[in-house]
């Protein structure tokens, strides 16, 4: 509806009001120009630009260099640097039971070892026909191990040597 079309239905008592109020309407009403979207993107400017100082007369330039992080501080006497930690390499080990028993108790220990150390089991058992990985790692390179499982029926069996670094599974069993 147009302005002209407004005062014919209304008649002219409203008077101007009524005309911006028809006039707004088709500014409102009219559609959005067309933006391509490749050329209506604003770029901000790469580097802010600096004010001006208001008076000049008082200014002085001065070169200040980069702030330097402000390092840790340090005891009278220096601290010796730590020798470099090579990552622990995992042995991951697993232990397959075949037998007719539940596996009661699993030691592995390095065969320079003269005991063999605590059960890996704790308190857990393996059961028949289940199988577990350990990660055998000792904090060095040693590849060579003896290990020995125990059964619930108290029969134990040993492997000496095992080069866990190449052999990654021992299967066990009571069934002979």
């Amino acid at each position: 509806m147009r302005c002209a079309d407004a005062h014919a239905v209304f008649g002219n008592s409203s008077g101007l009001g009524i005309a911006k109020l028809f006039g707004r309407l088709e500014e409102w009403a009219r559609p959005a120009p067309k933006v391509d979207t490749l050329t209506a993107v604003v770029k901000p400017p790469a580097v802010p630009p600096t004010p001006a100082p208001a008076d000049k007369s008082n200014t002085q330039v001065v070169n200040v260099p980069p702030a330097k992080p402000p390092s840790p501080p340090q005891s009278e006497a220096k601290r010796p640097s730590a020798p470099p930690v090579a990552p622990q390499r995992q042995r991951i080990f697993t232990v397959v039971n075949r037998g007719n028993q539940a596996v009661a108790s699993f030691w592995a220990s390095a065969c320079n070892e003269s005991s063999w150390g605590p059960d890996r089991l704790g308190k857990n058992t393996l059961a028949r026909n289940y199988q577990q990985h350990f990660n055998l790692a000792d904090g060095t390179d040693n590849c060579c191990f003896d290990l020995r499982v125990r059964f619930d029926n108290g029969q134990q069996n040993t492997a000496r040597s095992m080069n866990v670094c190449q052999v990654t599974s021992w299967t066990v069993s009571n069934d002979w």
